[in-house]
């Protein structure tokens, strides 16, 4: 007895050698990565099989380059990516030197993951025969999620996917919801009968919102470009009129959705801007509010919650609270630009029709040269790390604005994110 009790000491003691020779290890890892796409802030969690010292912060790194904030906690070390990621790319997180609580033990880790592809940018191909709404991606081929004589304009959600079709005899259009899953469409009845001359889903893909234009008829007014919302799940056909602040039926120039709020913001022909809550607006209860002027909405700042207002080249933000001017301004040397980050940098198209990177302090890079076609239409990625081109030839590229290359070009326009 006293020979075995011996030999259980010697091991458990040369367990213990080797539990503080050999350090923590790497038992899972947790991110959210469409959400770190999306925006900054998004926390990588690395698992660890013993508690940590949570005084020695380990050496992280990422490549691609990312800028991080590490902390340790427990059994975790939480790795805070302050930058957005780019859509499908491989990444590996080194951590050099986590540290256990107990005997000093220390590890080196190594995690990889890959980012998922284009978030489903939908473009509208014009063909022969039917028009086709394609889903796209650079890593997956393109899939027609919905054919039809006449397709005029679309906006998808993750559920849904609205279609605008234009009757040839009648010169009026149809607005059909469609479940991408299957199901019955829906058709939406309007006072009368018009055309579309904008249509958007919200971020979070609950609502609809339109612009509608109508001829004077015996029962209704004429009326352009009047705004109406519509929620995807309570719907039952019936698109809703949005109310100024007086109580009178909006007539938007342009509008959008407010990112990360149930609002949309209208600019008039007047040059006023209206904010209102799209879903008290679908019930008949919003209240539109006077938040200023503007002459142009420039797009929503990627990474924020606000929408970029363009007055005489001086630029404010809206968001779901108030409107904050800002010390940026545009160039005024092009009619296409869209700011890109939160300082101010932004993106425009030059007089040779190449793309352009303008930071805040001045400085500018060509990010792309000039297309052959010649660029229709520009918008950014969400996380503003891509430019969405339109070209005159009628395709559309996603380009990356760090390396100038191109992610993926495919025939058709009107890409959803735009």
């Amino acid at each position: 007895m006293t020979a075995v009790l011996g030999s259980l000491a010697v091991i458990a003691g040369a367990l213990v050698v080797v539990g503080v020779v050999k350090g923590p290890a790497l038992t899972g890892s947790q991110v959210n990565l469409r959400a770190a796409e999306a925006g900054a802030g998004q926390r990588l969690v690395l698992a660890s099989d013993q508690a940590l010292d949570e005084t020695v912060a380990p050496t992280v790194t990422v490549e691609p380059a990312v800028p991080v904030t590490v902390s340790v906690q427990g059994t975790a070390v939480t790795v805070q990516l302050e930058a957005p990621l780019a859509y499908a790319t491989d990444y590996t997180v080194s951590v050099r030197g986590v540290a256990g609580a107990v005997g000093g033990g220390r590890s080196d880790w190594t995690e990889r993951f890959s980012t998922p592809d284009v978030s489903d940018l939908l473009v509208l191909r014009h063909g022969a025969g039917e028009d086709e709404v394609v889903s796209v991606g650079a890593r997956r081929d393109d899939e027609v999620v919905y054919g039809g004589e006449g397709i005029v304009a679309f906006a998808g959600t993750a559920s849904d996917l609205a279609i605008v079709q234009r009757d040839p005899s009648t010169g009026s259009d149809v607005v059909t919801v469609v479940p991408r899953q299957g199901g019955d469409p829906t058709v939406l009845a309007f006072p009368a009968a018009g055309t579309v001359t904008s249509l958007r889903a919200s971020p979070d893909g609950s609502m609809l919102g339109l612009t509608y234009t109508q001829p004077q008829t015996a029962f209704t007014a004429a009326g352009s470009d009047l705004l109406f919302t519509y929620d995807l799940a309570r719907g039952g056909g019936l698109p809703e009129l949005v109310p100024d602040d007086h109580g009178e039926q909006i007539s938007a120039v342009d509008w959008t959705f407010v990112p990360g709020s149930a609002q949309l913001l209208a600019l008039t022909p007047t040059g006023r801007l209206l904010r209102v809550d799209a879903v008290d607006a679908f019930t008949g209860q919003a209240v539109a509010t006077d938040v200023g002027a503007a002459d142009a909405l420039r797009g929503t700042l990627p990474g924020a919650q606000g929408v970029v207002v363009d007055d005489a080249g001086s630029l404010s933000v809206v968001t779901a609270d108030a409107l904050a001017p800002v010390p940026w301004r545009l160039d005024g040397t092009s009619p296409m630009q869209v700011v890109v980050d939160d300082q101010g940098s932004t993106l425009s198209v030059s007089a040779q029709g190449a793309l352009v990177l303008r930071s805040a302090s001045g400085e500018t890079s060509t990010v792309l040269p000039a297309a052959g076609d010649g660029i229709a239409a520009l918008c950014s990625s969400r996380n503003g790390l891509y430019a969405v081109v339109t070209t005159e030839g009628g395709e559309t590229e996603v380009v990356s604005l760090s390396e100038g290359s191109v992610l993926l070009t495919t025939e058709g326009t009107d890409p959803s994110w735009c």
